[in-house]
């Protein structure tokens, strides 16, 4: 801690004190204290009285509560915001710790100092009175959004075990809730966003709190190694401008997700409804979507070379890789070098297996697959699924899945024809401003 001076113009970003004149500032700094702080310092001690409060000046701080025996970050506060200013004033013990996240100042006012300003400045009580209550409602808004998402996971695990499943997948890939919460680098004031440790918290807490509350059942997951989606809107993506895949965090997370016993991990690759050949290597495009620059090939060879870097950086964990339905009636092949040569331990077939669930047992039987009865990578079930129809292989079961083909392709017609009369309104309306 130092006694460095804390220029009053930082003051002014803070909503609390953003109505006080200049000399009040000056007077405010002269009288408070400027205390600094290194990364992992408590600022604020949960259920410790104190009789000061805050004003951060330089770097950030986690606000963290203990619940259900685990640490819940509730909110990461920057420069301008206000510590401690509830349980100070009204002379209680706080509800929370306050950490430092890296070297910090904050400004420390201490109740005598305050009552002080709030006598010469009735405004800035007021602007405290909006801050504490507009806090206190976030706090519960989130804590309650929280219990009841990780609620519905247990939930639905629960069911899965009775209905005899032995072990359950939390899906975090294809731009689905934890997908998207994995890739959520814009939003650093949120305890699920920003850094890498609140931007798995989801994840990890969801499986958790279901291996504590089912007992007998397993939590693995699919977790996106790529999303494909230009950084800061993708996990698993360069930080240094370009799309290219980075695994530096995927790993980190796997070890992570290794430590709490995922048993089998399985991996995918690209978000769907953004760029869909990055998971789905096809010939065919969905309507709407352009048909790549890169062969399909390209990206069978990105799937083999992610999957082996995940299986080799955890060759004790079984990895279940995937993308081999273009390969077509030769995936067996390739499938099967990735698995002697320990590139990766089980083989996921998705849209092969729509096309010919019995794939396993004919190549078996004889060896190999049947050219006509495999897999030809149209796109349709793709195209199906998308659309929320029921799907199935319309060229393999085309009496049963021609007409639900038929009616996903006529809905995604009309949602083409809804975004482009959008767009060109919008580009009307741009012109008429202009």
């Amino acid at each position: 801690m130092d006694q460095n001076i804390i220029n009053p113009e930082i003051l002014k970003t803070s909503t609390f004190l953003s109505s006080l004149p200049d000399p009040q500032l000056e007077w405010l700094v002269k009288n408070g204290k400027s205390v600094s702080l290194e990364s992992g310092d408590i600022l604020i001690e949960e259920n410790v009285s104190q009789d000061a409060f805050y004003v951060v000046a330089e770097g950030d701080f986690e606000v963290i509560r203990q619940a259900e025996g685990k640490e819940v970050v509730l909110a990461v506060q920057g420069c301008g915001q206000i510590l401690g200013e509830m349980s100070a004033i009204a002379e209680v013990p706080p509800t929370a710790t306050v950490r430092a996240m890296g070297p910090s100042r904050v400004l420390k006012i201490n109740r005598d100092v305050f009552n002080q300003l709030i006598s010469n400045n009735p405004s800035t009580a007021m602007n405290l009175v909006r801050t504490a209550m507009l806090r206190l409602r976030n706090t519960e808004v989130m804590l309650n959004q929280r219990e009841k998402l990780a609620s519905l996971g247990t939930l639905a695990a629960g069911l899965a075990h009775e209905a005899g499943f032995d072990g359950v997948d939390v899906k975090a890939c294809h731009g689905y809730l934890v997908s998207e919460l994995l890739a959520s680098f814009t939003r650093p004031d949120s305890r699920y966003g920003g850094s890498f440790e609140n931007r798995t918290r989801f994840l990890i807490e969801t499986a958790d709190k279901i291996k504590q509350q089912v007992r007998g059942i397993f939590v693995t997951g699919r977790l996106s190694l790529y999303d494909a989606v230009p950084f800061p809107h993708g996990f698993g993506v360069s930080q240094k401008g370009s799309d290219e895949p980075d695994l530096a965090e995927p790993l980190r997370l796997i070890k992570r997700l290794k430590e709490i016993d995922f048993p089998v991990l399985a991996v995918s690759l690209g978000v769907p409804a953004y760029q869909s050949h990055f998971g789905r290597p096809s010939d065919k495009p969905l309507i709407g979507q352009k048909l790549p620059d890169e062969h399909p090939l390209v990206g069978v060879a990105r799937w083999l070379r992610l999957t082996s870097e995940v299986q080799r950086a955890f060759p004790s964990l079984p990895v279940v890789g995937a993308g081999y339905s273009w390969l077509r009636h030769l995936f067996p092949y390739v499938a099967a070098a990735m698995v002697e040569s320990e590139r990766t331990s089980l083989i996921g077939l998705g849209r092969g297996s729509i096309a010919c669930p019995g794939w396993v047992n004919a190549l078996a039987a004889d060896g190999v697959l049947d050219p006509r009865k495999v897999c030809v990578s149209c796109s349709k079930c793709s195209q199906m699924l998308r659309a929320g129809c029921a799907v199935g292989c319309a060229v393999q079961d085309a009496e049963v899945y021609q007409s639900e083909y038929r009616e996903a392709r006529k809905r995604a017609r009309q949602v083409r024809r809804t975004e482009q009369q959008t767009a060109w309104s919008a580009g009307r309306r741009r012109k008429r401003k202009a």
